[in-house]
C-alpha cells in the first residue's frame, strides 16, 4: 500500500488517495475520535445508497476499520470533475440534463408520507441561537415561526452542494454523504439552493456562473412548487446558521453575513 496525495476534503477529515495490489482507492479517516461515530454513519448512509436512475451512482464501499483510535473507511476512486468545475466549461444544455437528473433523484427520495418533525426543528433552531453571537434574531424566527408539520420523511444525502457531486464517463457520483438531523429530501434540495443563490462551491473562486446559476434557480422554484419551496429557503437560512459556529477565518465569517445579507433581501426576511 503507498500514498500517493491528499485529497481536498470540506469535513475535518482527512483524505487519501492511495494504491495497492488492486488498484487506487480513497481512504477518509476521522479528524478525532469524537468524530468516529459521525463517520461511520455517513459510510452506512452512503453503503445504503440505492438511486432508481441508472445515472446516478455513489462510489462502493471496500472496507472500513479502526487505525490508531480513528475510524477509517476505504472507496472507490473516482476520478472526475465536481459539477461546480464543469459548469464552468460546458453548455446550458449538458448542466441542465445533469440538474433534472438530480431534481428527479431527490424527488424520488420522498416518501410521500408526512412526519411530524415540529419538536425536532423546534430544538435545533433553538439549539443553534445558542450557539449563534451576533447574528440578527429576524433569521431565527424566520425559521422558527413557520408550519414545518408538511415535511416529507425520506433519504437524503445531507451535504448535496455542487462540490460533492462528480461528473464522470457520463455518470453522476454523489459523495460526502453527511448524517443529518432529520431525514427529508427538503435538506437536499436546500443545499442545491445553497449554490445557487450564494455560490456556496464557489466561495473561494473568483469567477462565478451568475447567469447558468439564475436559470438553475428558476427551474428548481419551477420543479417543487411554491410551497415547497418556501420550505426549502428556511432551511437554507437553517444550514447557513449551523455552519457560523465552525467558521474558523474572518473570510469564511464575512461570507456568511454577507450571504444572509443577501437572502434577508431576496425572501424578504424582517
Amino acid at each position: 500500500m503507498s500514498i500517493i496525495r491528499k485529497l481536498n476534503g470540506h469535513s475535518g477529515c482527512n483524505i487519501e488517495l492511495r494504491e495497492n495490489s488492486r488498484g487506487k482507492y480513497v481512504r477518509k479517516t476521522s479528524g478525532s475520535t469524537k468524530y468516529n461515530d459521525r463517520l461511520e454513519k455517513q459510510m452506512l448512509k452512503q453503503k445504503g445508497f440505492c438511486p432508481s436512475s441508472n445515472t446516478i451512482k455513489t462510489p462502493k464501499i471496500y472496507d472500513c476499520g479502526i487505525n490508531n483510535g480513528l475510524f477509517y473507511f476505504d472507496m472507490e476512486y473516482i476520478n472526475g470533475i465536481s459539477l461546480n468545475k464543469y459548469m464552468s466549461f460546458n453548455s446550458k444544455k449538458d448542466i441542465d440534463f445533469i440538474i433534472l437528473e438530480i431534481f428527479l433523484f431527490i424527488q424520488n427520495n420522498g416518501e410521500r408520507k408526512h412526519v411530524n418533525i415540529v419538536d425536532e426543528m423546534e430544538k435545533k433552531i433553538l439549539n443553534i441561537s445558542s450557539l449563534v453571537q451576533g447574528i440578527d434574531e429576524k433569521y431565527i424566527n424566520y425559521c422558527l415561526k413557520y408550519d414545518w408539520s408538511m415535511v416529507e420523511s425520506g433519504f437524503c444525502h445531507g451535504d448535496l452542494t455542487f462540490e460533492n457531486v462528480l461528473i464522470y464517463k457520463g455518470k453522476i457520483y454523489l459523495i460526502d454523504f453527511l448524517d443529518s438531523f432529520v431525514n427529508t429530501n427538503i435538506i437536499d434540495y436546500s443545499k442545491l439552493l445553497q449554490d445557487m443563490l450564494i455560490m456556496w462551491s464557489w466561495r473561494n473562486q473568483r469567477k462565478k456562473p451568475f447567469i447558468k446559476n439564475i436559470f438553475l434557480y428558476e427551474q428548481l422554484k419551477s420543479f417543487v412548487g411554491k410551497e415547497k419551496f418556501e420550505l426549502i429557503k428556511r432551511m437554507l437560512i437553517l444550514n447557513l446558521l449551523r455552519i457560523f459556529p465552525y467558521a474558523k477565518n474572518k473570510d469564511t465569517k464575512f461570507f456568511l453575513e454577507n450571504s444572509l445579507n443577501h437572502l434577508s433581501g431576496k425572501f424578504y426576511i424582517s
